[in-house]
């Protein structure tokens, strides 16, 4: 079996945040889909934790098996709102490498995206949603050079069999000063998507699977990331 074929994907889309005119609000849904490359074990979850101070007691912690639904109400732009989002690995899983995928967006009261090319009149700017994460030792966090939209959290760690990442997320806002006429009754959102590696052949795993060559030392950890 070649170095290629040694891997075995969880992919996990979980987690949408949304935030409505000058009002927070967020929701959250969860589907996991496998695709299984090998015979090897690997699987790997999306751990999140609410805001407790803005959110009721039902919602302070959700899984991604809880499919959970929690609102943010009455918080304006500029609030930092204290949601947590780590990474947690199965315990009969394979070490694994993780890297994470946000995607930041705004959408219509419909909840249909809004495109708009940039530079156009009311061009709502995905920057405006800031994520926070604590911890940059542990997390590599990339803005994609032809889309601020999307950014990626490599985590430098492998993982061994059910551990937990640090937080890739801490907080988020939407910054203050984007709230003005052109995103009145507009929303925003932020998607989450996981996925793992095995560490077993991991520099040759991460270039097949996520197009990134990595440079690891003696003990596993990535010291050096160049996305193609």
């Amino acid at each position: 079996m070649s170095k290629k074929k040694k891997l075995t994907l969880l992919l996990i889309a979980v987690l949408v945040v949304a935030v409505t005119g000058f009002t927070f609000a967020a929701q959250y849904a969860t589907a996991d889909h496998t695709k299984k490359v090998s015979l090897n074990t690997l699987g790997i979850s999306l751990v999140q934790t609410a805001d407790k101070s803005l959110t009721k007691a039902k919602n302070e912690d959700s899984t991604p098996s809880d499919h959970a639904k929690v609102s943010y109400n009455n918080v304006i732009p500029g609030k930092t709102i204290n949601e947590k989002l780590a990474v947690k690995t199965d315990a009969d899983s394979q070490p694994a490498y993780i890297r994470v995928t946000a995607t930041r967006y705004w959408v219509d009261k419909e909840g249909k995206k809004v495109e708009k090319a940039d530079g156009e009149e009311g061009y709502l700017n995905p920057e405006a949603i800031e994520i926070s994460t604590e911890n940059h030792d542990n997390w590599k966090i990339f803005v994609d050079k032809d889309d601020p939209e999307v950014v990626y959290f490599y985590y430098l760690l492998p993982v061994n069999p059910g551990s937990e990442t640090t937080n890739l997320m801490d907080s988020f806002k939407v910054n203050e000063k984007y709230a003005d006429n052109d995103y009145a009754d507009m929303s925003t959102r932020i998607d989450f998507f996981a996925e793992g590696v095995q560490q077993s052949a991991g520099k040759d795993a991460i270039l097949a699977s996520w197009g990134t060559n990595v440079t690891l030392d003696d003990s596993g950890k990535i010291i050096d990331i160049e996305e193609q």
